[in-house]
């Protein structure tokens, strides 16, 4: 829906798609199914969402920096998964808003904030 929404940005389902959607200049949406089920990365278990997925996506990608905004459901829980911390790769920088932080949204998307600027944020 959301590709079919806006011009300029091809849904591609792994990383060959997504590298040329970039080259091309273009804001790729990223369906990764094929390219989960093919590199089977993480547990099947109820523990991995999509917190998890993207982690492990983001690694794969070498990214610098992961943001993930998330509802609050439960003051008592965790903004994200239990195994995210798992699939983190080491060195990736992560940043977790809620819909009630996204005045901070401007300056997380900042690329000149300096290394190490950025933390792994949760309540719980």
């Amino acid at each position: 829906a959301l590709a079919d929404r806006m011009a300029d940005a091809p849904l591609v389902t792994d990383r060959a798609e997504l590298e040329q959607a970039l080259a091309a200049g273009k804001l790729p949406i990223l369906a990764p199914y094929r390219w989960l089920h093919a590199a089977d990365p993480l547990p099947h278990s109820w523990e991995v969402t999509s917190d998890s997925l993207s982690a492990w996506i983001a690694g794969s990608l070498g990214a610098k920096r992961l943001l993930l905004i998330k509802p609050v459901r439960d003051k008592r829980a965790s903004l994200v998964d239990g195994y995210f911390a798992r699939a983190l790769p080491k060195g990736l920088e992560t940043m977790v808003l809620t819909p009630h932080e996204l005045d901070r949204l401007g300056a997380a998307l900042d690329e000149t904030r300096p290394p190490g600027a950025w933390r792994l944020v949760s309540e719980g």
